[in-house]
């Protein structure tokens, strides 16, 4: 009995991988012939997952017919309407990020845009030693100068005390811009965090992806354009996964760093430092670009890390993609000394 219950099971699974194969070789033939695709590369893609009906996005992502509507985000709707409303009233926003390059990245972004458009911004990148998240310690300065709305990128979604402290106590207005994993209990405020709807399109943003996407809520997609390199770059270096609308971001970002096209003037001048053999991609982005831009967040001043990216003067930017440089030389360092250090300890 056992015997036949056992060649039984074999038989089922049999059936099953012949029936899923089967099926592979329909999705590959019709990749191949919907899309004009060689067979391995149907066969790539079919490996991935990749429909049919999606494969000319997969490969020929484009910006105006695959990007999503920013307002499939939970409450982006609301975050841009006191955005908006604060520009217009001419309130002073305060902006507060993170130390590692989404964080940086993402406070770049929103502060060029808002910048643009004519508010008056604060922006604090604070040190590592102050710790993660918006305490408010760090945002001391925002009280200082009476801001009257506070945003933070790519952080505060555990910030439940500091969300009531700053609008029970001095009625300074919230709006959170996360996308790092749920608390519990959410800070009472505006909150866009792409976590909120785990099935949407835009689920895997980082925290630059969120804050490219609020520019596209609040400036159209013209203006979002103008940002999504620093986007790519950070979708990469936070390791975020590269499907969906991360890979669209990254894959445009990417084509625009490497065309022609006018970029962020320090992404460019940090680039042009590195003098790469070949054109960026997700390799030298995650290996080198990013290691650098991570570097003054680990060892010298993070908040010089979102002031080559909003700066425009060629003698300030030079020195910080210096300092960069510089400062992942001696993080790389450090990481040899202490490997080196183990190695005896294991003896």
């Amino acid at each position: 009995m056992e015997k036949d219950a056992v060649l039984g099971v074999e038989r089922s699974l049999t059936s099953q991988f012949w029936t899923a194969r089967e099926a592979e070789e329909d999705v590959v033939a019709e990749i191949v012939r919907c899309a004009g695709v060689p067979e391995v590369v149907a066969r790539l893609l079919a490996g991935r997952h990749v429909k049919p009906e999606n494969v000319s996005f997969f490969l020929h992502p484009s910006f105006r017919s695959h990007l999503p509507d920013p307002y499939i985000l939970l409450d982006m709707k609301k975050a841009a309407q006191r955005i908006a409303q604060a520009v217009l009233n001419g309130e002073k926003i305060g902006l507060f990020g993170d130390y590692d390059v989404d964080g940086a990245t993402s406070g770049a972004v929103m502060t060029r845009f808002l910048r643009y458009l004519g508010a008056s911004v604060v922006t604090r990148i604070p040190e590592r030693e102050e710790g993660y998240g918006p305490s408010i310690i760090a945002m001391q300065e925002f009280i200082d100068a009476a801001v009257s709305l506070v945003i933070t990128v790519d952080c505060g979604i555990t910030s439940v005390e500091e969300a009531e402290y700053l609008q029970d106590v001095l009625a300074i207005d919230l709006v959170i811009t996360d996308h790092h994993i749920l608390p519990e209990v959410l800070p009472s405020a505006i909150v866009v965090d792409p976590r909120l709807d785990p099935t949407s399109s835009s689920a895997d943003l980082s925290g630059a992806g969120v804050a490219f996407k609020l520019v596209q809520a609040l400036g159209g997609a013209d203006a979002a354009w103008r940002y999504i390199e620093l986007a790519a770059v950070a979708t990469v270096a936070d390791v975020v996964p590269l499907t969906g609308e991360n890979r669209t971001i990254v894959s445009l970002g990417i084509k625009k760093i490497n065309s022609r096209e006018a970029i962020n003037k320090g992404l460019r001048l940090l680039i042009e430092s590195i003098e790469l053999k070949s054109p960026v991609d997700t390799y030298t982005i995650g290996f080198q670009i990013g290691p650098r831009i991570n570097s003054l967040g680990r060892i010298g001043n993070a908040s010089e890390t979102v002031r080559l990216f909003i700066g425009e003067e060629y003698v300030e930017l030079q020195g910080i993609v210096e300092k960069m440089n510089r400062g992942n030389d001696l993080r790389r360092s450090i990481v040899d000394q202490t490997y080196r250090e183990a190695r005896e300890m294991l003896k």
